[in-house]
């Protein structure tokens, strides 16, 4: 007996684009067909349905997890499916770039088919998956998914435009400094390797100066929590006063911040 059978994608969860509806055509041979019990009894189903299990719930950033794609057999008899060579198997951080169908094509033997006994399931797909973000990870294909929490925070270098770089001054009593600091405008937290080279372009009093630093850290990373900023370096500029103006310029990993005091 054969059936075709179609399955859909669902509907991601609010923080996902809406994924266009996946429809896969199997067809089903069904092995020792049994006569129904009774007259006027009800045909079983022999529809089947996926689903995905991953073997961890919540993983740090950079930890890897697998997925596995089983096929589910509600019905009371056993089926034989044709190869599914093409099969949609994504997955997806929330905070992640815009989310990419994956498709994975399948070569099989000549003459195999996909057996999943009565009330049973089989193993058809496996995937590992490494999250780079931190947040919720969606591993979706047509009909199922599965979510996995990532916690932690993303891994940036300084020479990224994932984080930001500006310059603030402060003054404290009558003592001026400028600040070197971080901006991170993401929805998620992030860990910036610190610099071990910083040079500083700086004009005060009329006069100007450009020096170049080897710093030797006690930390290893500056954390800058979501849409939030961290102080990097602070540089003594010199005091208030009237007609007093400064300009620092900040030189690190290719990149460069400035400003000046008091501001324009």
């Amino acid at each position: 007996m054969s059936l075709l059978v179609g399955l859909s994608s669902a509907r991601h969860l609010g923080w996902l684009s809406l994924y266009a509806s996946a429809l896969i055509l199997v067809c089903i041979t069904v092995l020792g067909v049994l006569p129904q019990d009774g007259p006027g009894a009800e045909p079983p189903s022999y529809l089947y349905y996926a689903v995905i299990e991953t073997d961890r719930d919540t993983i740090s950033v950079g930890e890897s997890f697998t997925a596995t794609v089983y096929l589910c057999n509600p019905g009371d008899r056993d089926i034989l499916l044709e190869p599914i060579r093409q099969f949609a198997f994504s997955g997806n951080s929330l905070y992640g770039p815009e989310p990419v169908n994956n498709a994975v094509f399948l070569s099989y033997p000549g003459g195999t088919k996909i057996k999943v006994g009565a009330g049973d399931r089989t193993v058809f797909l496996r995937r590992v998956f490494t999250p780079l973000y931190p947040g919720p990870f969606m591993v979706t294909c047509p009909g199922a998914e599965a979510t996995v929490n990532v916690t932690g925070a993303r891994r940036v270098p300084i020479s990224s435009p994932e984080v930001g770089l500006k310059v603030e001054f402060s003054v404290t009593g009558r003592l001026v400094h400028a600040l070197l600091i971080l901006v991170n405008d993401n929805p998620y937290p992030v860990e910036v390797p610190v610099f071990m080279q910083l040079t500083r372009y700086k004009e005060f009093y009329g006069f100007s100066s450009n020096t170049t630093s080897y710093i030797s850290w006690a930390i290893r990373f500056f954390e800058v929590e979501a849409h939030s900023t961290k102080v990097a370096w602070r540089e003594e500029m010199g005091i208030t006063g009237e007609n007093y103006e400064y300009v620092c310029i900040f030189y690190v990993e290719g990149r460069v911040a400035g400003g000046s005091y008091p501001p324009p």
